[in-house]
């Protein structure tokens, strides 16, 4: 027996999810929504940092998790991939075709039924969102492939007992730590069901302490590169917690008076309906109960559930230390979005909950009727779904990803934009922090070695103590906007009132809250001698980019 006619299904739904997901990353890319919210142009730039910056390398990836990162620096290097917001795709797809299969055969060994396994699937591949995210350069995709592949995994390590699956499984929890924060979360939780069940198994003390070992090892080396990277570059071991962090870019969120969040598990059930619909989520929830009740396979569907609904718990916490990180319209004062996507995070528990439920009820009788009847219900779900995939795609066009708080300032009217494409590329410097500005590094086109920004580090505060030595041009937060008053930005904080800044930089483009200055350099030679000796010590940072040139040195250095 080939490979192909043993595994001609997983075939047909790796076809099917590759299909599906290029097909709509072209719709996407046509109409301009590849690239909606903030954080998909910000992966994009640290992904593209790490090769194109005035100090690339490791240092770029940031405090986010770097496996999305690392992964397409590489594609970044591609112009056109990097700046349509393709890139993302590019990696994505094949990571999200194969946690597609590898749900499939999760559901398969839960239940030994091909066509409920391929209903998780359809359940999994017909929502929009899943869809969207395995097009754009977002992280969510990313954990749920590999939360799958470690279900599946863990479960057949269950089974079988074979000591390779069990090392797979705890490599996945290090890679999960990595994809997203929601997966530090698997590394206790998976490793307290392995110790459950080596002492069901009544294992002898020395098996118990080398599989610990076996499985701990690999599945604490994800954590122990973010406890690493955030102890040298942060300067705190759990700064990619946010903990011992110097820098708090997020100021504060303005709250009218008298506003309560409400519960987490409110606001994120009310974001799983925007995510799923609501009448997938009631029966994902009902079919979760009831299976494990029903179930003869308990501890293997539980280890499957908690590990797919994992995720969601470490959301919830965190919404104990950010109580608006997840709003909806029902709960907020605006009534707007943010950060809605978070809830999409379980779609795997609900898929496999729903499958492994109908599976198990269509083995309960054999009578005809009753058989029609679980169809029946398995058909309403499926149509639920595509309904669902139809309106927001085609209807709402994804209404709910463009109405988000975290929605970008990415416009093609973008005077600032427009003025950087055509009159930055021969040189000279922008001071700029990336945070909050990212749509200026994607598109005005310059290489990102162009930008001086925070993550530069010592050059960053260089530049920033005495700006008009390096930059030609600076980005800065205009003061009394929302932004300014959301976001905190060194630039307009050191020189938005400093009659220096403006005797040496002229105001050049702007947009709703932001503006250029470009550097005056007559201002400069006329009134000052004083920096001369500076400049001919400091003035390049690199030699590709120098905005001062000989002539203009020598007359600032005569005395």
């Amino acid at each position: 027996m080939t490979i192909l006619t043993r595994y001609w299904i997983e075939f047909v739904v790796a076809f099917f999810a590759t299909s599906l997901s290029s097909l709509l990353a072209w719709w996407l890319y046509t109409n301009n929504l590849l690239t909606v919210l903030a954080d998909q142009i910000a992966h994009l730039i640290f992904a593209r940092l790490t090769i194109d910056s005035v100090t690339p390398g490791i240092t770029q990836l940031g405090s986010w998790p770097p496996l999305l990162h690392v992964l397409m620096a590489p594609v970044t290097a591609f112009d056109f991939l990097f700046r349509s917001g393709l890139a993302g795709f590019v990696i994505l797809l094949p990571i999200f075709v194969v946690g597609t299969v590898y749900l499939y055969r999760l559901v398969l060994r839960l239940t030994h039924q091909r066509f409920f396994a391929l209903i998780a699937v359809l359940i999994y591949l017909l929502n929009p969102y899943v869809l969207y995210y395995s097009a754009t350069p977002m992280m969510e995709v990313l954990l749920l492939s590999v939360s799958f592949a470690l279900a599946f995994h863990f479960v057949r390590w269950l089974q079988e007992y074979r000591l390779y699956d069990l090392i797979i499984a705890g490599g996945l929890v290090s890679v999960a730590a990595v994809s997203r924060y929601e997966g530090l979360l698997l590394l206790p939780v998976v490793g307290v069901l392995t110790l459950a069940t080596l002492l069901l198994r009544r294992e002898g003390y020395h098996k118990i302490e080398a599989l610990a070992l076996i499985f701990g090892i690999p599945a604490a080396a994800g954590v122990a590169y973010l406890v690493i990277y955030s102890w040298i570059f942060v300067g705190h071991p759990l700064g990619f917690a946010g903990v011992g962090s110097d820098t708090q870019w997020v100021v504060s969120t303005i709250t009218p008076e008298g506003f309560i969040a409400p519960p987490a598990w409110k606001a994120l059930l009310h974001a799983s309906f925007y995510m799923m619909s609501q009448s997938i989520v009631y029966v994902g929830l009902v079919c979760g109960v009831l299976t494990l009740v029903i179930s003869r396979k308990r501890f293997e569907l539980f280890a499957a559930l908690a590990i797919l609904v994992l995720p969601l718990i470490a959301v919830g916490l965190n919404m104990l230390r950010w109580e608006n990180s997840v709003v909806v319209p029902e709960f907020s004062p605006w009534n707007d979005f943010h950060n809605v996507r978070y809830a999409l995070t379980w779609i795997g528990f609900i898929a496999v909950a729903t499958a492994t439920f109908l599976a198990t009820a269509y083995t309960f009788n054999r009578t005809l009727v009753y058989r029609i009847l679980i169809l029946t219900v398995t058909g309403l779900i499926i149509s639920a779904s595509v309904f669902f995939f139809y309106r927001v795609i085609f209807v709402e066009r994804y209404a709910v990803i463009q109405a988000d708080r975290s929605a970008s300032k990415r416009t093609d009217t973008s005077d600032i934009v427009r003025y950087l494409k055509f009159n930055a590329q021969n040189g000279g410097f922008i001071l700029s922090t990336r945070f909050n500005n990212d749509v200026y590094f994607l598109d005005s086109g310059l290489p990102l070695r162009s930008f001086i920004y925070e993550g530069n580090y010592r050059y960053f505060d260089r530049v920033l103590e005495s700006p008009w030595l390096y930059a030609e041009w600076v980005v800065m937060t205009r003061p009394g906007t929302i932004s300014q008053q959301q976001f905190f930005d060194p630039v307009t904080k050191l020189w938005a009132y400093d009659e220096r800044f403006h005797r040496y930089y002229r105001l050049i483009a702007s947009d709703e809250e932001t503006d250029l200055y470009e550097l005056d350099k007559a201002s400069i030679i006329n009134d000052h001698t004083e920096y001369g000796q500076e400049l001919l010590n400091t003035a390049v940072i690199r030699s590709d980019r120098v905005i001062w040139s000989s002539e203009e040195l020598q007359l600032l250095t005569k005395s």
